[in-house]
């Protein structure tokens, strides 16, 4: 059969007739298609209330059924066993040894005074029964399931012991210790004894005079004061030398006095004031008086030079001029080989 194209009024043409042109549109408002063998497309079919009036209808080759589905469960056919919610309704349940489900089944008219409920292995059940016929296990078990254990009087000292098939109370003898212990370190002691005990293991009257205690790397020993070599804290004595251990310096706080001569090696620094009756340099050269501002010679009555001439400093015209003067101050101009003072505001020569 041949494909045919409808005609159609071409309103924005002069209402010119016209087949329907590719990609138009067929508007078939307030119309309807009637009497159609196939509808076939290749878009989607948007319809806004679908009414399918047919004896049967079938979806890529699927019949659908001709009562509709009510979005009742009774509206189903075969139906699944809904669960009734009982434990016993399951299949492949575990089996339950401690719930207290199963406790309902025992009646409290079944148990006599002192019996316990025990859970049966065969039948799968508690039952009455005497404790000491449970055999209660606790391998692998916490300390929690004691719960279980039936309470037992223990006395002052005793302790709950496992007997083998139960739990009894009984007291706790030394001889129970796999044997007797012969050293402190078989009583889990590993130290003989810290240093803060060596007064009760050091014999004080086995002492001499004036020994004192040293350690001798095992053992604690008295021994003749401190000899040559030994140390005392972060001291160490060494013929006539002390020292530290570290050679770091040694502080001493009260006043010292030292009955012979002191030769300091190296600089003495001093804090506050030098008191002497005489400075006298042995040392080769001429000593030097170093001060980063200004050196003060202060004495009662006058400074005397006893021996040797009093030498100046000397500078030039322009090296004077270029120092920061006061009244009073002496050198030499070597320009005009000059002694010269500094009046205030001019230099003046001295004849």
């Amino acid at each position: 059969m041949a494909v045919r194209y409808p005609l159609v009024i071409d309103t924005t043409d002069n209402n010119k007739i016209k087949e329907l042109p590719l990609n138009d549109s067929l508007n078939l408002s307030s119309n309807s298609i009637v009497n159609a063998v196939n509808i076939t497309a290749s878009g989607t079919l948007t319809v806004a209330n679908l009414v399918v009036d047919s004896n049967s209808v079938s979806i890529n080759g699927n019949s659908i059924a001709t009562v509709a589905l009510t979005n009742s469960y009774t509206d189903l056919s075969n139906q699944p066993s809904l669960f009734d919610g009982q434990y016993a309704s399951l299949t492949g349940r575990p089996t339950i040894v401690s719930t207290t489900e199963d406790l309902a089944d025992v009646s409290s008219t079944q148990a006599t005074n002192g019996q316990a409920l025990i859970y049966n292995s065969t039948s799968g059940v508690y039952e009455p029964g005497s404790i000491a016929d449970a055999a209660l296990d606790l391998t692998g078990q916490s300390i929690s399931e004691l719960a279980d254990v039936a309470v037992i009087s223990i006395a002052t000292n005793q302790v709950l012991k496992w007997t083998g098939a139960t739990f009894a109370n009984s007291n706790v003898a030394f001889s129970e210790l796999t044997g007797t212990p012969t050293t402190l370190a078989g009583y889990g002691i590993t130290n003989g004894y810290a240093n803060t005990d060596v007064d009760a293991h050091i014999n004080v009257s086995s002492a001499s005079t004036n020994e004192v205690l040293s350690w001798t790397g095992t053992d604690y020993a008295w021994v003749s004061n401190a000899a040559g070599g030994d140390s005392i804290g972060n001291f160490t004595l060494s013929s006539s030398v002390i020292d530290t251990d570290d050679s770091s310096g040694i502080t001493i706080t009260p006043a010292v006095t030292i009955s012979s001569d002191l030769n300091v090696e190296n600089d003495l620094r001093v804090t506050n004031i030098v008191y002497a009756e005489t400075f006298e340099s042995t040392a080769t050269g001429a000593p030097t008086l170093t001060s980063a501002s200004s050196i003060n010679l202060s004495a009662t009555d006058r400074v005397t030079i006893n021996k040797s001439p009093l030498k100046f400093a000397t500078f030039t015209s322009t090296e004077r001029d270029a120092l920061t003067s006061v009244a009073g101050d002496t050198l030499f101009n070597s320009t005009t080989t000059k002694l010269q003072v500094y009046t205030g505001s001019a230099w003046a020569d001295l004849h």
